[in-house]
């Protein structure tokens, strides 16, 4: 047998213990950065799901508006008389899908990705606007077309009872 190196044998437990403390640093120091590591995916996680919970918050604005101004078309397609009510009834509800698609314009404003789906929604909302244009145009061209024929059918009463009146000899001297 071999006799013991004190010297040997303490400068062994001396290599040991520093590589069992700086093995044990290293573990803990990896640790920290795993754990700092989840924390700072969890903050992004985070604002991206704000992020995606305020599309869908504007999304959610944009189907309301959408679905307020389909309604309100589906009832200026109800009217079929003209008179002077039913022509309020219907600026009112023109200026209502006006407001909707001013309200649409102003959260796509708003909204600082320009998602295919954000820029359909823009093209909606420029389409609804000029059809809400035309239908204005429709109604008072229509109203316009009634008046006349209102106008026209007066005219032909009067010149119908002044033929009558002539043809009867009321005017003869």
């Amino acid at each position: 047998m071999k006799p013991v190196n004190e010297k040997e044998l303490k400068r062994s437990y001396i290599v040991f213990g520093v590589s069992f403390i700086v093995l044990a640093a290293f573990s803990i120091m990896c640790l920290s950065f795993f754990f700092g590591t989840q924390r700072y995916e969890r903050q992004l996680l985070q604002e991206r799901a704000d992020l995606a919970d305020q599309v869908l918050a504007k999304r959610r604005d944009i189907n309301t508006q959408f679905d307020l101004i389909i309604s309100k078309l589906n009832d200026l397609s109800r009217f079929t008389q003209i008179n002077p009510e039913e022509m309020d009834n219907q600026a009112i509800m023109l200026q209502n899908v006006q407001d909707a698609v001013f309200k649409v314009n102003e959260i796509l404003k708003q909204q600082q990705l320009h998602t295919p789906s954000f820029q359909l929604y823009q093209k909606m909302s420029d389409d609804v606007s000029q059809m809400a244009g035309i239908q204005d145009s429709l109604f008072s061209t229509r109203f316009q077309l009634e008046s006349m024929k209102a106008q026209l059918d007066a005219c032909l009463r009067v010149n119908r009872s002044a033929g009558d009146k002539l043809s009867l000899g009321l005017f003869r001297h």
